[in-house]
């Protein structure tokens, strides 16, 4: 081959032609997954560019049609890495893939495609765009790659970073409603295009740990085909109007020092490129700016449906600030098994070259604080303890104060190192005073400048310790100094754009520890712990500061805890002074937090259940959470109170224990109960059994959970609605005829959702209810959100006596909830008549209620039944269908 064709070559892969027809060739073959028939189409493709080649590169010998198609298959393999996926194209709707396509724009359409679709199309026509997005998803990948290829453990020791693999270990995920757990690479193995996650767990449960590693796991693939960005969000501080994919830019910026335009990243997102991580939501402390940061994450999720967001949040508190949209499916991340304990222990103690024995000792001797070491971070404070000090303390409170004593004095001391007077004298009061800083303005999460941090710490130095105002600025930035170079507490963490550098905790948990400590000192009487503490939880019920600051005062005050609590949970109307209800959720975790006589764990437990009906559906369901949760010795009290088989039970044990079966089978049904069914599970069964719950259960909830396991007949029920939604905790769940249809689709139904499927459809055969006009809305919604858990009906499905019934008003339904569109139970409902036979009633319908020309989009092609084929359906269908097609009848109000 002659230079000239060389250069002829080169040309002819940089024309406009080339490329968009390139580019329209790859979306096709990711299109036939749709089904279409596009084969010959496809085929055109590699034709013209046969010809286009053959024209623009003259004098290449015969070899030249094999020449073209190598080249041809690099551009195609190439384009593959930058345009949408076949699995992020599954996700579009018919007419965006009409209109991809079409290479239209959409705007000469009845309904203008969306602006996502629109790039794309302007990216498949535009070379110098796609290269742009290519380098860029690659630069940002690579930068990435080294951002995260270290596990980093500031506050642990001096050499705090390991190498992911040498201490990982593998984490566990389970649907926060329904589903067994399993590992969290199986949930994330692979980033398809629009998976969207919200990942809960505890404080400490190794959330940001765990998405540094999949934004690291990402970045490595070998095709570096997806750009992963991680957005802390305590960077967007309180203000609500900052608009997120500048934070993303601002992200990718810290990380691995790239600009990315505005333009650019758009593109990224379009396309699907981009994996976005929102690490720490919660850590948002003013809900309403919490709030407004997911309604702004779900509209990215809007915006760009191919594109994957990632959000971790704490699990308490998650009630008060939720992801509405059904775009995302909520996950929690499990604290470690006592496998994973040791595992990590083996992991940990190898690292640190200690002998085997120091690691089996340490196993053995943690086992009296199983709650405490099955949480990641506490876990690997407790083996740096152990290594340094050779014992593990009981209190996680406790827990926080040797391992700040460790990191703040501890390992320089170890080594010899010299420490400034100021560091030994006044290090703890000066973290305290700081952490208070960081606690009561919340806006500091993204960190503080070293200029105002030195101001403060000068104050104190002034006002406290009585420093000379000349030198006190001095020692303020030699303290910080010390802090940015060998404290793991306060540490250094970068620059803001006026070249400032900026101070935050290591770690959120660090902060609170030391804010509750400066919260007691500075308390002037029981009334101020008492207040602030009660505070803090209504403002953040995510926080442990209220818990650590119940710990801090019961460290300072003899009986403290007990003082506290007794206040806490002491109605206003009886003289108590804390403004409000008693924060019941709050007091049960300080049973947790702290060892108080059993008379008031009594005395927590009977004024929590006797409040019960007062308290919000939100307050119900965290209340009832902690109290599951509850450690082994108050658990015990609780569980001899409910059975009756310990001391001091109310007297109104009946009562009582009948809101807890509620509240169990309102859990159970939300599909949260799994991590509690061991123990409690044989607690409820107990209950029903000895009070013969089944004749007096007057609420659907517990009508419903008393049927589904097997102690109330599924004759029994008192609406049809129920059925279909239940209400727990205010929660929206589908009732037991929803859930019998969800398991008859998979195949995995049993003998009683057989049962309730055949008594509905009887009635649904001949005489269909009418669903108000509130309760469509949550039912549709309902329905739309158990579709992904869905697959196709089989004939053996509809074969089940009652299911055609039932799927036939449920279609005819969701067609009344969306009159211009078809429901997302259509796709999986579409199977239960042949040959489109249900979107050609659907379409009857349609045609009957408005004019030709209004049919809705979704329908519009699809031909109606005439009157012969109508007889025909109505005579296999249920009784009412043919009324419902002819428009005579409606199933909604």
């Amino acid at each position: 081959m002659t230079y000239e064709q060389e250069q002829q070559i080169s040309s002819l892969l940089k024309s406009p032609e080339v490329f968009a027809l390139a580019a329209a060739y790859v979306l096709v073959l990711n299109t036939q997954a749709r089904t279409r028939d596009l084969g010959g189409w496809a085929e055109e493709c590699e034709n013209a560019f046969q010809t286009l080649f053959a024209s623009r590169v003259p004098g290449i010998p015969a070899a030249s049609d094999e020449t073209a198609a190598l080249i041809w298959r690099i551009i195609v393999e190439n384009l593959k890495l930058i345009l949408p996926t076949v699995d992020g194209l599954r996700r579009l709707s018919d007419d965006d893939i009409d209109s991809l396509l079409a290479g239209d724009t959409g705007f000469n359409q009845k309904k203008p495609a969306p602006l996502y679709v629109r790039r794309i199309v302007a990216i498949a026509r535009d070379v110098a765009r796609a290269k742009q997005i290519r380098e860029l998803c690659v630069d940002i990948s690579c930068g990435m790659q080294e951002a995260t290829s270290e596990l980093r453990l500031e506050h642990t020791q001096e050499h705090h970073r390991f190498s992911h693999d040498a201490l990982y270990v593998s984490r566990t995920l389970s649907p926060a409603r329904q589903g067994d757990p399993v590992e969290a690479n199986h949930v994330l193995a692979d980033p398809h295009p629009g998976t969207n996650l919200v990942i809960i767990g505890h404080p400490g449960a190794g959330k940001s740990t765990f998405v540094t590693r999949l934004a690291g796991q990402i970045a490595q693939r070998e095709e570096s085909d997806y750009a992963p960005v991680i957005v802390r969000c305590r960077e967007f501080g309180s203000d609500a109007d900052v608009d997120v994919t500048d934070q993303v830019a601002l992200s990718i910026k810290r990380a691995t020092g790239i600009d990315v335009t505005e333009d650019d990243l758009r593109d990224l997102l379009s396309v699907g490129r981009c994996f976005l991580i929102f690490d720490g939501v919660d850590e948002l402390v003013d809900i309403q700016a919490r709030r407004s940061l997911i309604g702004r994450i779900e509209m990215v999720a809007y915006r760009y449906p191919l594109t994957s967001i990632v959000c971790t949040t704490r699990k308490i508190g998650y009630e008060s600030a939720r992801f509405e949209s059904p775009r995302f499916s909520v996950h929690e991340l499990h604290e470690y098994t006592p496998d994973q304990v040791e595992e990590y222990a083996t992991r940990w103690f190898k690292l640190m070259e200690r002998p085997k024995t120091d690691r089996m000792a340490f196993v053995r001797e943690s086992e009296d604080i199983q709650e405490i070491r099955r949480n990641p971070l506490m876990l690997s404070l407790l083996c740096t303890l152990y290594r340094v000090r050779g014992y593990i303390p009981m209190n996680r409170r406790d827990v926080y104060k040797d391992c700040a004593d460790l990191l703040f004095y501890g390992w320089d001391a170890l080594r010899h190192i010299p420490q400034p007077v100021d560091h030994r004298r006044y290090g703890h009061t000066l973290m305290e005073e700081l952490a208070d800083f960081f606690f009561k303005f919340p806006s500091t999460g993204a960190g503080v400048e070293e200029g105002q941090l030195t101001r403060l710490i000068g104050i104190y130095f002034q006002d406290t310790a009585g420093v000379q105002a000349s030198e006190a600025d001095q020692r303020a930035a030699e303290f910080l100094s010390f802090c940015a170079n060998r404290a793991w507490l306060l540490t250094a963490t970068g620059f803001n754009a006026r070249g400032q550098r900026l101070f935050a905790f290591t770690h959120r948990t660090f902060m609170e520890f030391y804010a509750a400590e400066a919260v007691v000192r500075r308390a002037r009487s029981e009334d101020d712990v008492l207040q602030t503490a009660a505070q803090v939880y209504r403002d953040n019920p995510s926080s442990v500061l209220p818990d650590l600051i119940v710990q801090a005062y019961e460290n300072k005050t003899h009986r403290g805890a007990e003082m506290l609590l007794r206040r806490l949970i002491k109605d206003p109307s009886q003289g108590g002074k804390l403004s409000g209800s008693p924060p019941y959720p709050l007091c049960l975790r300080i049973l947790n937090a702290t060892p108080v006589g059993a008379p008031l764990v009594r005395d927590v437990l009977t004024s929590t259940f006797r409040a019960w009906a007062q308290l919000s559906d939100d307050v119900k369901k965290g209340a009832f959470i902690s109290l599951l949760q509850l450690y082994k010795d108050p658990r015990l009290i609780c569980i001899g109170m409910l059975t009756g088989s310990g001391e001091g039970h109310p007297q109104d044990t009946v009562g009582f224990r009948k809101v807890f079966v509620e509240c169990w089978a309102a859990l159970w049904l939300l599909g949260e109960a799994d991590l509690f069914l061991d123990e409690w599970g044989r607690v409820a069964d107990e209950i029903v059994e000895a009070d013969n719950l089944v004749d007096c259960a007057d609420s659907e909830v517990l009508q419903s959970y008393l049927t589904l396991t097997g102690h109330l007949d599924p004759q029994t029920g008192k609406s049809f609605y129920s059925q279909l939604v239940l209400a727990c905790f205010g929660e929206m769940t589908p009732g037991l005829l929803l859930q019998a249809i969800q398991k008859l689709s998979v195949g995995q139904e049993e003998e009683t959702d057989r049962a309730i499927i055949a008594i509905h459809g009887r009635r649904l055969a001949t005489s269909p209810p009418k669903i108000h006009p509130i309760q469509e809305k949550r039912l549709s919604q309902v329905l739309a959100n158990l579709v992904p858990r869905m697959a196709d009906f089989t004939q053996a499905a509809i074969q089940v006596e009652g299911a055609f019934a039932v799927l036939m008003w449920l279609a005819c339904f969701a067609a009344e909830e969306y009159p211009g569109d078809l429901h997302p139970f259509h796709e999986v409902a579409r199977g239960i008549l042949p040959d489109d036979l249900l979107l050609r009633i659907l379409a009857t319908r349609s045609k009957s209620l408005v004019d030709e020309g209004d049919m809705a989009d979704d329908l519009e092609g699809v031909k109606p039944l005439n009157r012969r084929e109508r007889r025909a359906v109505a005579e296999s269908g249920p009784s009412w269908l043919q009324r419902w097609m002819n428009g005579r009848l409606g199933l909604t109000f």
